[in-house]
């Protein structure tokens, strides 16, 4: 699981949250007008906005995040030793 690390201010964002970003600094510009403002192509935007791409270095460098890998706080699954059988 990655999360998305804030220079500044070492926040944590989820994807979600850095898209929410996104959408906020796009405002009402259009997508063009927003990707021709933010550097990124603006079909990067789309497939982001759409669910279908993580975000772009690009989009990164935008925002001010970094990609961090997040460690999995899910708990180990504990299984039952195997019983041994004794054979004469």
């Amino acid at each position: 699981m990655f999360a998305y690390i804030a220079h500044m201010d070492e926040k944590v964002f989820s994807l979600e949250d850095a898209v929410e970003q996104l959408r906020r600094r796009q405002g009402k510009k259009t997508l063009r007008e927003f990707s021709d403002e933010s550097g990124i192509d603006f079909t990067t935007l789309s497939a982001i906005y759409n669910g279908r791409r993580d975000l772009s270095p690009k989009a990164l460098e935008y925002l001010g995040l970094e990609k961090v890998m997040r460690p999995s706080y899910r708990k180990a699954q504990v299984t039952k030793p195997a019983k041994a059988t004794i054979r004469k």
